[in-house]
């Protein structure tokens, strides 16, 4: 189940500084986007049955680490997160 996550990294233009790069991941499991992690927090697609695209809502763990260390925490505790949160991937054929 967790072999297939991949961590894609990005520098984005801040918004409050557009001369400055900031850290942006995109966490891919199985090729579909499921989430993505920035300075703000860790935002994963969940399912919503109003809305068949999903929600990106923001999980709210570990909200005083780096991006880094927010990287690190998830590629290292994945599974647990797949396994609490209702990820729209799950419902998906």
């Amino acid at each position: 189940m967790t072999d297939s996550i991949e961590l894609r990294h990005f520098l984005v233009n801040s918004v409050k500084n557009p001369y400055t790069k900031e850290d942006y991941y995109q966490i891919w499991y199985n090729g579909v986007l499921t989430g993505y992690i920035n300075k703000d927090g860790i935002y994963l697609l969940m399912y919503h049955s109003k809305c068949p695209e999903g929600v990106w809502v923001n999980i709210d763990v570990w909200t005083e680490k780096s991006v880094r260390e927010k990287v690190m925490m998830v590629q290292k505790h994945w599974s647990a997160l797949y396994d609490r949160f209702t990820l729209r991937i799950k419902f998906t054929k």
